[in-house]
């Protein structure tokens, strides 16, 4: 597993390095929603955090996309906007023996 950003066949960011070793770099999480839940996968970097979420809430329907922490703060944030290919299930998390995220601050953007 990795993360990628940037151009296809030239990305600006792949963590980890070696995608084999995504279980030293990545922590996850379930998110607990009103009418819904969600979860997430973050890609660590010290001081960031590289975040890939999907989530579905009675409020505001389906919600997927990326976003990037700096010390605990959102930095920037992109929404999925194309057809959904896949969503980050906990089934998947839990068959792939995630880490849990020991920080529990992240807020859906």
């Amino acid at each position: 597993m990795q993360y990628r950003f940037g151009t296809a066949g030239a990305p600006e960011i792949e963590l980890p390095q070696k995608p084999d070793q995504w279980r030293n770099s990545t922590v996850s999480r379930h998110l607990v929603l009103a009418g819904g839940g969600g979860t997430y996968v973050a890609f660590l970097n010290p001081p960031y955090r590289y975040i890939v979420y999907s989530a579905t809430s009675g409020h505001w329907g389906m919600k997927a996309g990326a976003a990037i922490e700096k010390e605990g703060h959102v930095i920037r944030h992109y929404s999925c906007t194309q057809k959904r290919v896949s969503i980050i299930s906990p089934d998947f998390l839990e068959k792939n023996n995630f880490h849990e995220d020991p920080d529990d601050t992240f807020l859906l953007p």
